[in-house]
């Protein structure tokens, strides 16, 4: 990670974003083993099977297989079902998806949240999703293994990222493969631009944050907090703390304010993370200014635009994780069902191209396609991509071209993608949403673009940006992150310790 010819007093790596703690990911996967305990023992696995048949209805239900995904584990169950016209009965297969301990955080509000989204979609688009049976209450989960959902499952299907991906080095994560012929490589971005262009179109709100339905009246809004991928990875591999999050009932009515938020989880990801965090002084200083900077700039609006309209702004559907690897599709390459909306909320309208292009994320990718959470190769990763950009563009240029009128009277998704890559907003939106590997993409895109010329690179040439208190918060902050670096432990803090500790850093109880 760092060169070491450098003195450990001045190490530091511009290169790479925060590792996770692993003592934290130890305690994480400590939930998890306990979980996955109770969830092997045959009385339980019985108990669920049966309240799978009760909601999805069916007749000699009996287990079929189990699947684990990065927050979610899912049991699946195979039953027959009654055949029409007198014929013989049918073969159909659901699942119960429940969120994992210590990987899914606020699993209540995530699955009523997720329900809402899969109903929206369904509802409003011709997006393929699974059919929901029930939505479940931890209290109605006899096992006591938490909230859940009861879905189809589909059987016999594959993931579309595996028409894309380089099988040699995808045994981890999922690396493109780059010697497709181009030609093969548009096929498969098309489903996922058509997904992309259905989600455009979808009806807006006029708050930022998670989805509820209310059943009674049949009518979806925005009520609670918007739940990100980057606030469940802080908080199950860094030890964010959930004390200092926004309360459930928050939502935002501007971007500006969104990004306020998203500002601030990133410097508290620095303030809260006890290990692994930083390697030395210069190093907790680089850090320290890349997330004071751009808070500043969120607070001025610099990384938002005004509503085009001059009015309140809407907010479309947005989801963190919308990739190939979350698109099932047959032997033929058909689309299927887009699963997994556990991270999509209502958010600022993105207009940013996608970013798995390449199939991993920039931040920890190789030149030789293999990725890695210290790689640091975002140069060429960056070099890399805009091939990839423009066949994806294509793709949805030619969907485009099918537009109704009213579809296309506004500006296409193709020219707003273009544009924000072009310009840089694309670095902007990434660094607001991707906790782990901020560091890497303030320094490369984001500081010069809004400070000038940064000849050393680092903090050294911004000093003069900050007041003498600021100075003063930094090397306080820089004291203590060294402090536990030496130590190597994981503290308990109490809640209200963690909430008057983040306002001394950054004048708020709350991100």
């Amino acid at each position: 990670m760092s060169d070491p010819k450098v003195p450990f007093a001045d190490a530091r790596d511009r290169e790479v974003g925060m590792f996770p703690d692993e003592l934290v990911e130890k305690h994480t996967q400590a939930l998890f083993d306990d979980f996955l305990k109770k969830l092997s023992r045959k009385s339980v696995v019985d108990m669920l099977i049966e309240l799978v048949a009760k909601y999805r209805g069916g007749k000699n239900p009996v287990w079929y297989r189990a699947e684990r995904g990065s927050f979610n584990t899912c049991l699946v169950v195979e039953m027959d079902l009654d055949g029409e016209d007198g014929k013989k009965d049918q073969k159909a297969w659901a699942m119960m998806r429940m969120p994992i301990p210590g990987a899914s955080i606020f699993p209540e509000e995530k699955v009523r949240a997720e329900a809402a989204v899969m109903r929206f979609v369904a509802q409003h688009s011709n997006i393929p999703v699974p059919r929901i049976y029930h939505v479940g209450t931890a209290d109605e989960n006899p096992t006591g293994l938490g909230p859940f959902l009861i879905m189809d499952y589909y059987k016999g299907v594959k993931f579309l990222a595996n028409f894309l991906r380089d099988e040699p080095r995808s045994q981890q994560f999922n690396v493109l493969d780059l010697a497709l012929p181009h030609s093969e490589i548009q096929k498969q971005y098309s489903k996922m631009a058509a997904i992309l262009l259905e989600l455009d179109r979808l009806p807006t709100m006029p708050r930022i944050g998670s989805l509820s339905y209310d059943e009674a009246n049949a009518k979806f809004d925005v009520l609670s907090r918007p739940i990100t991928q980057n606030m469940a990875e802080l908080i199950n591999s860094s030890g964010f703390p959930e004390c200092v999050l926004p309360p459930v009932e928050t939502t935002y009515t501007t971007s500006e304010d969104f990004f306020k938020h998203l500002a601030n989880m990133n410097m508290a990801h620095l303030v809260f993370q006890q290990n692994r965090a930083v390697i030395s002084a210069d190093d907790a200083r680089d850090r320290y200014m890349a997330r004071h900077l751009f808070r500043k700039l969120a607070q001025k609006g610099f990384l938002t635009k005004p509503a085009s309209t001059g009015g309140a702004e809407r907010f479309k559907l947005f989801c963190d994780d919308l990739t190939p690897s979350n698109v099932l599709v047959d032997d033929e390459g058909n689309l299927v069902a887009v699963i997994d909306w556990e991270f999509a909320y209502f958010g600022p309208a993105s207009d940013d191209p996608p970013w798995w292009l390449l199939l991993q994320k920039p931040e920890y990718w190789e030149p030789d396609g293999e990725v890695s959470m210290e790689s640091g190769m975002l140069d060429d990763w960056t070099a890399k991509y805009p091939t990839y950009l423009n066949i994806f563009l294509r793709a949805l240029e030619e969907l485009e071209q099918g537009n109704t009128p009213e579809q296309a009277s506004g500006e296409p998704l193709s020219a707003r993608m273009r544009r924000n890559w072009e310009n840089g907003n694309f670095w902007v939106n990434r660094a607001a949403r991707e906790g782990n590997g901020f560091d890497p993409i303030f320094w490369k895109y984001i500081d010069e673009r809004f400070h000038g010329k940064n000849e050393r690179g680092g903090y050294e040439d911004r000093l003069e940006l900050l007041s003498d208190s600021e100075r003063s918060m930094m090397e306080k902050l820089v004291k203590q992150k060294m402090e536990e670096r030496s130590a190597n432990e994981l503290v308990e803090w109490e809640p209200e310790s963690q909430q008057s500790f983040l306002e001394w850093c950054i004048g708020q109880r709350h991100v």
